[in-house]
């Protein structure tokens, strides 16, 4: 059930027990301060960390006790079994007396309560096998489960279209096979209607989670895949059918990977080094995870997933396709364009939004996830603000369902001879405010053009959201310059319309910009770039490039744009030819 880990995710597991035994209570590795802790009188309603909410969560599903029998597996010391078991006890008193844990909400959450399912299964299993389970210990344990098996399946507790739900149902699935009772059948079958009903919403006909996240991309893929696994054990034909079909989930998972092997964060995602993380399966996928060592080559270097709302161009999939035939896999040029949702799980304020990435490093990045309180540091990582987009009057908006219809992709060409990508997004979400961005990728370079219309005067403000790696060398009203690490590159940012006038604000915990999240519960602080401009109907013409130590674009010899007819002409160095795109 639980799948064999990684070396990586062993020796956590296993730090997290020695904390535990050691008197401090672990329940999430990502939150790095410790609580000291009795076991005789824990304090199961605590409120800690910075994310209190997610350590509720983690506290009430019993995490420790799964990471003490993990650690059990991989040392065989009696006393982490022994230890989960007082865990166990303690919590049956708490959650028993109404007058403590009545009023805490996480002891009966749905997702809390899957999880913690998985956990005394988890804990049954091995403790049995080691010979250190008690009897009595193990008929309460069996009640507790029996308890949990009645509230999944129960409609009044159940998550439908979000991942809580496919959580509960694969709970249930594991807990119909473990106790094999009376309920069996009736469990077995309404998770499985249940699983169907949730992957219709889950992706999209493009095989893209719906939860406008890449890590929810890749949970909404695991979640399926371990009841997958589970099923086909049980010589279940539904478990082939979830896995032929997440093949095609792999292909998206691919194109967003960044060419150092590192996902991106768009939408609540965390930075995560994937990178051989895909040995086998879909061979894009793996081709992506291991750095162009193995798997297949795509034959294309863009790829639109239009329905999804996400557009990806890479400048070379290996060195033999670079400008010079022999750069690294991970110093390709990658960006990624993001515009229109079909659920408002996880969703940011980031229509119209892009990410861009160059020689090794971010350029500008998303926002990423800090927690789910809503607090003012997730007001802000989820607005607009946060983002590489066009904002009205220094305000954001909530992308809600009803705004579905508002926003999205509504054009895309792509054009082979001249070396193109040409994407179109709307956002007309802003109330009295209609703006388009096209979004053309040209390898090292990108052009913005953003078309905004109002019957009134607004402050409008193009955002750039400069990563940790850069550093601002110079900036005017119309023009900017960074300096990518140590790598010798730059990238530039130049108007290309007049009207704009700059602003450069240096983010820290006063200000309103300039704020990021590379992980859950972790804020950092950035350079937020604004590019202000007054107006009713105006336009941003922005042209965006990576240059080298010449301030020369590799690809690009030279350029021009007419705003009288909304065209950017450029000379390509390849084959010295004139090419148009057409923007109006």
């Amino acid at each position: 059930m639980f799948p064999k880990l990684s070396a990586a995710q062993a020796e956590a597991n296993k730090k997290s027990a020695e904390a535990i035994r050691g008197g401090e209570l672990v329940v999430y590795t990502a939150i790095e301060d410790k609580l000291p802790y009795d076991i005789e009188k824990i304090d199961w309603n605590v409120q800690f960390s910075n994310i209190p909410t997610t350590f509720q969560l983690y506290l009430q599903c019993l995490k420790p006790v799964q990471f003490l029998t993990a650690s059990y597996e991989e040392t065989e010391e009696l006393e982490n079994l022994e230890l989960a078991a007082r865990f166990i006890e303690s919590w049956r008193a708490y959650s028993s007396d109404l007058e403590q844990s009545g009023e805490n909400p996480w002891v009966w959450d749905q997702h809390g309560t899957a999880l913690r399912t998985e956990i005394l299964i988890y804990y049954l299993t091995v403790a049995e096998e080691a010979g250190a389970l008690k009897p009595d210990l193990e008929e309460m344990v069996l009640d507790i489960l029996e308890e949990h098996g009645e509230f999944l399946s129960s409609a009044d507790n159940y998550h439908r279209n979000h991942n809580h739900g496919v959580y509960e149902d694969r709970a249930l699935i594991y807990l119909s096979y473990f106790l094999n009772n009376d309920h069996k059948d009736t469990w077995l079958n309404l998770a499985k209607e249940r699983v169907t009903e949730q992957w219709n919403f889950a992706f999209t006909s493009e095989m893209v989670n719906t939860e406008n996240s890449f890590a929810y991309h890749l949970l909404g893929q695991g979640l399926f895949q371990g009841i997958a696994d589970f099923l086909n054990t049980q010589n279940d034909s539904y478990g082939t059918f979830i896995t032929s079909n997440l093949t095609e989930a792999d292909n998206f998972t691919a194109w967003m990977l960044k060419p150092n092997g590192r996902s991106p964060l768009t939408g609540d995602s965390s930075e995560s080094n994937c990178v051989d993380r895909w040995k086998t399966g879909n061979q894009t996928l793996v081709y992506a995870s291991t750095l162009g060592e193995l798997g297949e080559k795509p034959l294309e270097r863009s790829r639109l997933f239009r329905e999804s709302g996400y557009f990806s161009g890479r400048e070379f999939w290996s060195s033999e396709d670079s400008a010079d035939g022999r750069t690294a896999f991970d110093q390709a040029v990658w960006t990624m364009f993001k515009s229109g949702y079909s659920s408002t799980g996880h969703k940011h304020a980031d229509d119209n939004s892009f990410i861009l990435y160059a020689k090794g490093y971010d350029i500008f990045v998303g926002s990423g996830l800090y927690g789910y309180v809503k607090d003012d540091a997730r007001t802000y990582i989820t607005s607009a603000k946060a983002h590489n987009s066009v904002i009205v009057d220094e305000t954001s908006y909530l992308p809600l369902q009803e705004g579905m219809e508002k926003t999205g992709i509504c054009k895309y060409v792509r054009d082979y001879e001249a070396g193109y990508d040409h994407v179109v997004g709307f956002n007309n979400i802003y109330d009295g405010v209609q703006m388009k961005r096209h979004f053309v990728y040209l390898d090292e370079a990108v052009l913005l053009y953003d078309e905004i219309r109002s019957d009134t005067q607004h402050t409008y403000s193009q955002l750039f959201q400069c990563s940790k790696d850069t550093v601002l060398i110079e900036s005017n009203d119309s023009e900017l310059l960074l300096k990518i690490a140590d790598t010798g590159y730059y990238a530039r940012v130049k108007q290309l319309l007049p009207g704009t006038t700059v602003e450069i604000i240096e983010g820290n915990e006063n200000t309103e910009y300039g704020k990021f999240s590379i992980k859950e519960g972790q804020l950092d602080y950035i350079t937020t770039v604004k590019f202000n401009m007054p107006g009713d109907n105006v336009a941003y013409a922005t042209l965006i490039t990576i240059e080298n130590a010449d301030k020369e674009v590799v690809n690009l010899h030279s350029w021009n744009f007419d705003a009288q007819t909304g065209t950017f002409t450029f000379q390509k160095v390849q084959d010295g030819e004139f090419y148009s795109v057409h923007l109006k």
